[in-house]
């Protein structure tokens, strides 16, 4: 479960990390909202045929992307969940998908009222 006090977008950090350049950052964001539910499609069919290292590697890439972008809560789901899968742990795994998923769109909702 992720923590409650991690943020669910830590914009000053992402300004930070990319020098202050809000173009940029936007432009990052705009190809991690088209891009993760890609992503997420991997993952849920990987756990249809039952392959966690695929599944490993698309919680890898979600907590990798979601690192760049600021998006800290599916950040820290997405990390938990490629530990579960490296540790073969089917039902964790699935239920940190779902976990993922819905950060990503409490994050989405966020971006929105930003």
């Amino acid at each position: 479960m992720v923590d409650a006090k991690i943020k669910i977008f830590d914009r000053e950090l992402c300004l930070e990390r990319f020098e202050g350049d809000e173009e940029l950052l936007e432009e990052l964001l705009e190809i991690y909202v088209d891009d993760a539910p890609n992503i997420f499609a991997r993952f849920v069919e990987a756990l249809e045929k039952g392959d966690l290292s695929v599944a490993e590697r698309e919680a890898h890439s979600m907590k990798s992307a979601s690192a760049n972008v600021g998006a800290e809560r599916v950040r820290d789901a997405s990390m938990q969940a490629e530990k579960a899968a490296k540790a073969g742990d089917r039902a964790t795994v699935e239920r940190l998908l779902e976990e993922m998923q819905s950060e990503f769109q409490t994050f989405c909702l966020a971006l929105g009222a930003l």
